[in-house]
């Protein structure tokens, strides 16, 4: 008989393409991972995995078996979530946030979790959104608060906020109280996010006119 531990076994060999992933994952061992793998080819009647060279990769019948295996623990997660008793889930779950989220409503969502799951732990990792896509990318985060939708496959997205992007200047600098043309500010250098943010293109692209000169971002 199925059971949901031997299907979210499967998900995670094939999503990390390992067994000692998977096991590194769902903290276990290599044996245990092959022990349920193959319990449920043999329920299954078919070759799920194959494992060449170290690399595990699903046959055809396992991408089969990816599509109705994620149904059910997306199902099972979701009759959790709406039925269970919040207080009884436990765990630990990887949250990378992004810099401007850990100075706004980060402290908020974390009060939140607290009381309606006060048995789960949060681990937070604070960095920048390129960072962290490639950590979730690689399982190793399991949420991530970022700047700017991520268009990975396998990644769902949604909007949880609007920050509108401004500049402010010291008055030494002789601006002016009226509207500032981008001219009049690609004379002085400009402090902004990291490189490779999605703020720092927005503002970037702002000034990537001919017309400008270069400007010098920090």
């Amino acid at each position: 008989m199925l059971d949901f531990r031997s299907i979210e076994t499967f998900l995670w060999v094939v999503k990390l393409g390992s067994f000692r992933g998977a096991a590194a994952r769902l903290n276990t061992t290599q044996p245990a991972i092959s022990q349920r793998i193959a319990q449920l080819e043999r329920e299954m009647g078919v070759k799920l995995l194959n494992r060449d060279h170290r690399v595990a990769s699903p046959t055809p019948s396992g991408r089969q078996m990816m599509v109705y295996a994620e149904k059910l623990i997306g199902l099972r997660a979701q009759m959790m979530a709406e039925i269970g008793d919040r207080s009884a889930m436990r765990g630990v779950m990887r949250l990378g946030v992004a810099e401007t989220i850990v100075h706004t409503w980060l402290p908020r969502l974390v009060k939140s979790v607290n009381q309606i799951y006060p048995n789960l732990s949060l681990e937070i990792e604070v960095d920048i959104t390129p960072n962290l896509t490639a950590r979730l990318l690689a399982q190793e985060i399991e949420l991530a608060f970022v700047v700017g939708p991520l268009s990975a496959s396998g990644v769902h997205n949604r909007v949880l906020a609007d920050y509108p992007i401004g500049f402010l200047a010291s008055p030494s600098l002789g601006l002016g109280k009226g509207p500032v043309t981008p001219a009049e500010l690609a004379r002085f250098p400009i402090i902004t996010f990291p490189r490779k943010t999605k703020p720092y293109e927005v503002v970037r692209e702002v000034f990537d006119r001919p017309e400008l000169p270069p400007i010098r971002l920090d």
